[in-house]
């Protein structure tokens, strides 16, 4: 079997099944990039080389398994899976039968979906849907990709009361929203966590996608879910454009098995994407100075509200031009410390430290020093960014009742604001509770 691969409407690559659970790529038009990773690299590109690529626009764990087995694919078969569901992808790949057509809009091609079809799909449950097409968004979260005029989306609230139409798009559309709804036992109040940190981050300065909350009816009553605008979609002339798009791991050419930075005792080096490599990809591509500004706050950020899921394909570059890319707005931002068995270490280091209570200003300063940033333009930044959040966190610790999610993550924040204002030197009055300062509040209920 062949594939074709195309970039937006451009066919630019051929995949060619070369043993069980193995592929190589035909590259047929070296004018647009496919991936940083190819460049210079002659036909036909070995399975190392582009297997960890296609590999990254796949769902993962459960969902990759549920869906595998659903559509009857073999979990390591990527080769057939891309087959069946890589028609739409994160940016402007299309991966389609040899002689097929890209999800290019001729004219939209709408299906409506009930929000329990909804649900199942974006967990992965597709056995009972009749549209299975567009399921190939990558990462484990329960998500799937709709279509949504932006103009006309409905008040929180009132979806409580009414059941929203979605749209899913098949064969020549492509989606314009993500929805992830809140369906995974081990993420209770993701929608909450998430909404709360994109919100937070948007007012820190940082690019940060569009995000609404919603309520899905399901067969069990009302879902919870939060909708994302997707910006590697842009319109023109009344048609969804896709922008090129990869994650770090796609451009380092690492497996999402990968997508952590860990300590390896075996070699005594660091292994995954790190800090580091975000910089020094930045300034390979456009609008550098944005791209390394928006990485000094995202690293503080993520510090901040204790996101120790900030891995290698949580961060991307967008292709705005066919062939210069740049760093992409911010996505998937949440707080870890809702989720106690998540793992407690920093996805990436900071200077060479992976245990968050232990980082300090000397591990900054050394992080500064090995990404060749300014460590005094990341001291100012941390400051005017302490002295954004500060009041906000005030006025969430004051919501009374029940301890909500964003009461739990501001007592977070409260407690890294304070403890990084303490190893700058920073002047801030915090007139916040003695057991914040002591960090005795970290595991608070959560009700509801």
């Amino acid at each position: 079997m062949v594939l074709d691969v195309y970039l937006a409407d451009h066919l630019v690559g051929k995949l060619r099944e070369t043993q069980m659970h193995e592929y190589e790529l035909e590259v047929l038009d070296h004018s647009k990039a496919i991936s940083n990773q190819f460049i210079g690299i002659e036909n036909p590109i070995p399975f190392d080389i582009c297997g960890p690529f296609f590999e990254n626009i796949l769902p993962e764990d459960k969902r990759k398994a549920k869906i595998c087995k659903a559509l009857e694919v073999h979990k390591k078969d990527d080769f057939n899976l891309l087959s069946k569901i890589g028609r739409e992808t994160a940016g402007a790949i299309s991966v389609v039968h040899e002689g097929a057509k890209p999800n290019i809009l001729d004219t939209p091609d709408l299906n409506t979906l009930t929000h329990q079809e909804l649900i199942d799909k974006a967990k992965g449950d597709i056995a009972g849907i009749k549209f299975k097409t567009r399921i190939s968004l990558a990462g484990a979260q329960a998500k799937a990709s709709i279509v949504l005029n932006d103009r006309d989306l409905p008040e929180t609230e009132e979806t409580k009361t009414t059941a929203f139409p979605i749209y899913t798009c098949e064969n020549r559309s492509l989606s314009n929203f993500i929805i992830k709804p809140e369906v995974n036992p081990d993420l209770p109040h993701s929608v909450d966590n998430e909404y709360f940190c994109m919100t937070l981050a948007r007012e820190v300065g940082i690019d940060a996608a569009d995000v609404y909350k919603c309520f899905l009816h399901g067969e069990k009553g009302l879902i919870p879910a939060l909708l994302i605008k997707r910006f590697d979609r842009y319109e023109t002339e009344g048609q969804v454009r896709p922008y090129h798009m990869e994650d770090l791991c796609q451009i380092l050419g690492l497996s999402p098995d990968y997508k952590y930075q860990e300590y390896s005792a075996v070699t005594g080096n660091d292994t995954g994407p790190g800090i580091s490599n975000l910089v020094n990809i930045t300034k390979k591509g456009k609008n550098v100075i944005h791209g390394i500004q928006q990485i000094i706050k995202l690293v503080i950020f993520n510090y901040i509200v204790e996101n120790q899921d900030a891995h290698g394909k949580n961060f991307s570059f967008i292709y705005k031009d066919e062939d210069k890319f740049e760093f992409a707005p911010a996505y998937d931002l949440i707080s870890t410390c809702l989720y106690d068995e998540m793992n407690e270490d920093l996805a990436m280091h900071i200077g060479g430290e992976y245990n968050p209570a232990i980082v300090g200003k000397d591990h900054f300063q050394k992080m500064c020093k090995e990404t060749k940033l300014g460590f005094s333009s990341f001291k100012k930044e941390a400051e005017k960014m302490i002295g954004t959040l500060k009041p906000l966190i005030e006025e969430t610790q004051k919501t009374k009742g029940k301890a909500t999610a964003e009461r739990k993550i501001a007592e977070v924040m409260a407690m890294r604001c304070y403890h990084l204002s303490q190893e700058f030197g920073f002047d801030f009055d915090f007139n916040w509770d003695e057991d914040i300062k002591s960090n005795a509040f970290l595991n608070p209920q959560i009700d509801g």
